[in-house]
């Protein structure tokens, strides 16, 4: 039995599970197979259920930014942190893929049929074909300003341009801005009295699902990042193919997440191309032909 009560942010108790979750009246619902969230306990001396709510509401925002930035957070500390240029060259990452995201959504509000919701998921590969526009006009311009750079002896010694750790700070820049405006916002909703869901997916809070999501592009743009690169280093018009479909991969598949529980589905799918990304960059770097291992055998010796 649900027990409702009037006011702009209220709790619904479910007296059979212990259960309390949040419940807005116009925009969020508390489904019946939500998780135990706070267990009321009245035995002994208790703190304020407000303090215990703000505790779990911590520990919930906690999680979920270790979930989605741990990647890009350690990348940052243990790779880039130190080496200017690596940081110059992943905010001028995210800096483009900002403008690419402000085209297309000029774009959806310039195209009314977009905004019905039967057609709206046409946006997703319009959005990656503009993405990866972006990501090669970004690479050939960083081409042009390496040459320039490394003109002056000192930049060359004290400050190398490597493809190879420029492309995992450009990933890291691209894939944490996307991930900062597409799942951001919602996990800045974690500090509330509770967990949201979405009506397509009961299955797991729409906080923890942001999450993983951003997880699983951040982890995707990374490796995309240095193979594009090498792509355009290259100028293969098959391995630059080969970055599009991967992107476009991922980001279809979060269409599924309209489906009722697609989030199931679209998650591990998701994770499966970033799986296969990875691996097929590891193959690319490590081959004989690969530019900054045809550098490190030249500085070597």
């Amino acid at each position: 039995m649900l027990e409702q009560r009037e006011g702009r942010r209220e709790s619904v108790t479910h007296t059979t599970m212990g259960m309390i979750c949040l419940k807005q009246t116009h925009s969020i619902s508390c489904p019946s197979t939500a998780p135990i969230l706070v267990v009321v306990s009245f035995v002994g001396r208790q703190s304020p259920p407000s303090v215990r709510l703000s505790a779990m509401a911590a520990l919930l925002l906690l999680g979920c930014i270790l979930i989605g930035y741990a990647l890009p957070t350690a990348i940052f500390f243990a790779m880039m942190m130190r080496k200017a240029q690596l940081v110059i060259v992943m905010l001028a990452s995210a800096f483009v893929w900002l403008m690419a995201m402000t085209v297309t959504s000029l774009l959806w509000s310039a195209i009314p049929p977009l905004h019905d919701s039967k057609a709206g998921w046409a946006i997703v590969p319009i959005g990656v074909v503009l993405q990866e526009i972006a990501r090669g006009l970004f690479i050939r311009f960083y081409f042009r300003c390496e040459r320039s750079f490394s003109v002056v002896s000192i930049n060359a010694i004290v400050f190398p341009l490597v493809d190879f750790w420029s492309g995992l700070a450009a990933g890291v820049g691209y894939g944490a801005t996307q991930s900062l405006v597409y799942y951001g916002p919602m996990m800045a909703h974690a500090m509330g009295p509770g967990t949201l869901y979405m009506p397509h997916c009961s299955a797991m809070s729409a906080l923890v699902s942001a999450a993983a999501n951003a997880a699983l592009f951040n982890a995707l743009h990374v490796p995309l990042m240095v193979l594009g690169f090498d792509a355009y280093r290259l100028m293969s018009p098959l391995r630059i193919g080969v970055v599009a479909v991967l992107h476009a991969a991922a980001a279809c598949l979060t269409i599924l997440n309209n489906a009722d529980d697609g989030c199931i589905i679209s998650l591990p799918l998701i994770g499966l191309v970033v799986l296969i990304t990875w691996l097929y960059a590891v193959f690319i770097t490590h081959r004989a032909e690969y530019r900054s291992s045809k550098a490190r055998r030249v500085h070597q010796a």
